[in-house]
C-alpha cells in the first residue's frame, strides 16, 4: 500500500443534532478503505501513515447553508497512542482541519481521538471520537 494523506469527512445531521446525540447524527467516511458513510463514529477507524497528513471536513447533511467549523483534534483521553503532531486549522480549506502523523508506531496500532466541531450560527460545540490505525 502506498503511503498518502488521509482525508476524513464527517457528514452532520445539522436538523436533528444537539449536545448528547452525535453519534445519531454523525456519519464518517474517507478516502482510503472507509468509502462508504458510517453511523458509528465509536467505531470509525481511518488508517494513517507516517509522515503524511490527515485532513479533517465537515459537512451537512441536508441543509446545504449549514455551515461545520473544526474546532479541534484532541486525543482522547486514556488512549495509549497519539499519532498526531502540528494540528491547526487548515489555511487551504476554511473549516478543515489538519494534523501530521507522527513516526515511531507499530503497524496497526489503534489510537482513539475526538473531533470538536460547531456548527455556524448555533451555540454548543459537538464531539465524536473515532480512531485512527497506523499504517507503515
Amino acid at each position: 500500500m502506498e503511503a498518502k494523506d488521509t482525508r476524513i469527512y464527517m457528514i452532520v445531521d445539522t436538523e436533528k443534532i444537539k449536545p448528547g446525540n452525535e453519534d445519531e447524527c454523525v456519519e464518517l467516511k474517507d478516502d482510503r478503505d472507509n468509502r462508504n458513510p458510517r453511523k458509528d463514529p465509536e467505531n470509525f477507524l481511518s488508517v494513517v501513515n507516517p509522515q503524511k497528513n490527515v485532513f479533517w471536513f465537515g459537512q451537512p447533511k441536508d441543509r446545504p447553508q449549514d455551515t461545520i467549523g473544526i474546532i479541534g483534534i484532541e486525543n482522547k483521553s486514556g488512549s495509549e497512542h497519539n499519532f498526531l503532531k502540528d494540528k491547526r486549522n487548515d489555511p487551504s480549506d476554511r473549516g478543515a482541519y489538519m494534523a501530521e502523523v507522527k513516526t515511531g508506531f507499530e503497524d496497526g496500532m489503534e489510537s482513539s481521538y475526538n473531533i470538536i466541531f460547531e456548527i455556524k450560527g448555533r451555540n454548543g460545540q459537538f464531539t465524536v471520537d473515532p480512531k485512527l490505525m497506523m499504517k507503515t
